[in-house]
């Protein structure tokens, strides 16, 4: 590239010297006229103006200008040209202004000045004639495109007039003297002799000039379109040498990528195949590890080997979320189209999910709105995994208060329906800095999460490909210390589109019922309301035991629903008691 651009500043300074050259020349345009007799007169004027100026002919004899005339299209200009210096351009210039005020000064190019350079007499006195004769040059031949500028009178013609001119003024001296006046009629035949003898000399040099100059300009077109195409062939060489060059590189780091994509695709599949092979003894271990808890067995032991269950447990989450990983880096995971009922998938998700909350202490909500429909077709194992994922995070990282999920239909298309899911908890929210890294895989909310609360910072990058896989996407919603939202939304296909009625149960006699909550926690108590209200029950809701008893004996409702958490052994009492006498369902 550097080879390039010298050769064009190159080639930039070559044509700037040569214009530079070219336009060294200048003329003073003196004046324009509309027929070639009034340039004839101010061409005369100009050369008696120049023949009464000393100074004018000192600088005409230094700098050889001339005063011509010529025809420019319809005009006819009066000029005086060439000059190269300067100084002198703008003495001249000046007594000229003192004709013609507004003579000014253009630029005059060589080529310009061997087309123009026709030969004019200048006015001049008849004894400078005698001591040197003029140069006479053959006046070209008008042609269509050029226009004969003034007309020359040869110099023998200008001597034998100015001789009968002086004969017909004073005749009285030429009779008188006779022998003087034939002496210097051959004197002037004489003169004319040699001028005759001189012209075809002259003619020729005149013509040669006229040759040279074209083989010049010829030789400099020449020149100039050789340099140009040696130019422009260094230019293709040098191009053509950096493209084989790139291609080069280009093949080579094709070549280079491939082989770091076999490495990869055979490293994806050796930990497939590596995670496959722990999969199978951990579920053995887990199993008989579960199985073992089942027997009599001292504190101890059970101890040991509870820990031995939850150790394999958490191994194998580990080993599921590489599998999965590994699959999806492979390109070999894919998404199943299947019968999915969403009341079937939460079963599952509860089963999973329950122990852990209530272990903790944390209240586990589902709160399902009526018009999400319940049967689609889908993949309930990837679903599953992911809800299990997002509520085993918000389980995790709470420690106090309770869990919620909330499942929203947000549109409908034909069978084509999209489901919004939320899962929320109280627990100890993000940063946005914390949130901008949360789905790269390997990483957590920072270094201290997996060192407090474990795990391989692949489950929520797992999870954003597959809901992704689905058809949706997924944010988050964040406080630090105030607990964490994680929304997603995927579209599933209906698998009756024409089934209005989402939700039955298993007989119309479990319908339009009177129930009574007994819960002290809002979010559980509307969730599990709604629920009820669709099937057209008329619910109640009471935060303690003592007010249950005063609304059963007002009102005979038909099942009770109570939180374990309230249920103390005077509860349990009171509730024993009721039942016998109202038969209650609780």
């Amino acid at each position: 590239m550097k080879k390039i651009i010298k050769i064009i500043l190159l080639l930039v300074l070559i044509l700037s010297v040569s214009e530079l050259a070219a336009a060294q020349y200048r003329k003073i345009i003196v004046a324009s006229y509309l027929n070639q007799h009034d340039a004839d007169m101010a061409l005369q004027k100009l050369n008696e103006y120049l023949a009464g100026n000393q100074e004018l002919a000192k600088y005409e004899e230094q700098e050889g200008f001339e005063f011509l005339a010529r025809q420019s299209e319809k005009y006819f200009i009066v000029s005086v040209e060439p000059f190269k210096d300067r100084a002198i351009l703008q003495i001249v210039l000046d007594n000229i202004r003192e004709l013609h005020a507004d003579a000014f000064v253009n630029k005059l190019k060589i080529s310009e000045i061997e087309k123009r350079k026709i030969p004019t007499i200048h006015k001049k006195k008849i004894e400078e004639v005698e001591e040197e004769p003029a140069i006479v040059e053959n006046k070209p031949q008008a042609t269509e495109k050029s226009t004969p500028l003034v007309e020359v009178i040869p110099a023998t013609k200008m001597i034998e007039n100015e001789a009968k001119k002086e004969i017909i003024e004073k005749p009285e001296e030429v009779i008188e003297k006779p022998e003087e006046v034939i002496e210097k009629s051959e004197e002037i035949n004489k003169k004319i002799e040699t001028l005759n003898d001189e012209l075809p000399e002259k003619d020729k040099q005149y013509q040669a000039n006229k040759a040279n100059s074209s083989a010049r300009t010829l030789f400099y077109v020449l020149a100039g379109t050789l340099l140009l195409l040696s130019i422009a062939i260094a230019l293709l060489y040098i191009l053509r040498k950096d493209n084989k060059r790139l291609s080069d590189m280009l093949d080579h780091e094709t070549d280079k990528l491939l082989m770091c994509e076999n490495n990869m695709m055979q490293k994806e599949v050796f930990i497939a195949k590596i995670s496959h092979e722990l999969r199978t003894p951990m579920n053995a271990i887990i199993g008989l590890s579960h199985i073992v808890l089942q027997t009599d067995l001292s504190h101890l032991q059970k101890e040991n080997i509870s820990k031995i269950k939850y150790s394999g447990e958490i191994l194998l989450d580990i080993i599921n979320d590489i599998l999965d990983f590994s699959k999806m880096q492979a390109g070999e995971l894919k998404i199943e189209k299947s019968e999915l009922n969403i009341n079937d998938v939460l079963d599952h998700v509860s089963n999973v999910v329950a122990m852990d909350a209530k272990s903790k202490g944390l209240e586990l909500i589902f709160d399902i709105d009526k018009e999400v429909p319940s049967r689609f077709l889908g993949d309930p194992l990837r679903l599953g995994q992911v809800l299990i994922n997002l509520l085993s995070n918000a389980v995790k990282f709470t420690k106090q208060g309770d869990i919620e999920l909330k499942i929203y239909k947000v549109s409908q298309e034909n069978s084509k329906v999209l489901l919004e899911f939320k899962v929320t908890d109280t627990g100890i929210g993000m940063t946005s800095a914390q949130i901008a890294k949360l789905f790269k895989s390997f990483s957590q909310a920072d270094d201290s999460t997996s060192r407090v609360y474990g795990g391989t910072g692949l489950g929520l990058s797992i999870s954003k490909q597959l809901i992704e896989m689905m058809g949706g996407g997924i944010r988050v919603e964040s406080q630090y210390g105030r607990g964490s939202s994680f929304i997603f939304t995927i579209e599933l296909e209906l698998e009756d589109p024409d089934n209005k009625r989402h939700y039955r149960l298993p007989s119309k006699s479990f319908m339009r019922k009177r129930a009574l909550i007994i819960d002290t926690n809002i979010k559980a108590i509307s969730s599990l309301s709604k629920m009820l209200e669709y099937f057209h029950y008329n619910v109640q809701t009471t935060p303690v035991i003592e007010e249950a008893e005063q609304l059963i004996n007002e009102v005979a409702f038909d099942v009770l629903f109570i939180d374990e958490q309230k249920l103390s052994q005077y509860a349990l009492e009171s509730i024993k008691e009721i039942k016998e006498k109202r038969f209650l369902k609780v």
